[in-house]
């Protein structure tokens, strides 16, 4: 039994790595916080003067938004196809583009074959999740299949 497409609109995100990295967002900002507050003041025999603290608040915020970027991938499905966001790129896809979806056990996300031969990787569904993957990777699939030969009838 093939499994019934979600509702439209839909997002399909990585929950495992979100939580790695709201958690990694939440100590980061805690110890160089705490480092910041507690270093000894600038004074004529040395200490760490305005600027070296603004220096570890910039390298904090350096680092949180590297976390912001490895936090952007998602899989957004609409009426008029999939809009497909990696961690550098965001991709839109009509329908009639996706011909196949896959989640091979060994990929570390889901894969999109599209018409013009090419695959484009979906980083929204990833296999560190286990179970949760599997059933996004058959929600996507039900909807391709769903959308795709609807879209190839007009």
């Amino acid at each position: 039994m093939s499994p019934v497409p979600p509702p439209l609109p839909v997002t399909f995100r990585p929950y495992l790595a979100r939580r790695v990295l709201l958690g990694l967002a939440v100590v980061v900002t805690a110890a160089i916080g705490f480092v910041t507050a507690m270093l000894p003041s600038a004074t004529a025999a040395g200490g760490f003067s305005t600027g070296d603290r603004l220096a570890m608040v910039a390298f904090a915020v350096l680092v949180l938004a590297g976390l912001w970027l490895l936090d952007r991938p998602r899989i957004r499905a609409d009426e008029s196809g999939l809009e497909v966001t990696n961690v550098f790129r965001r991709r839109r896809l009509e329908w009639a583009e996706v011909v196949a979806v896959s989640l091979r056990p060994g990929d570390p996300w889901l894969v999109l074959d599209l018409d013009d031969g090419t695959t484009l990787a979906a980083m929204g569904v990833q296999t560190s999740d286990g179970e949760r993957a599997r059933v996004a990777a058959e929600q996507v699939t039900a909807l391709v299949v769903a959308r795709s030969a609807t879209a190839r009838d007009d």
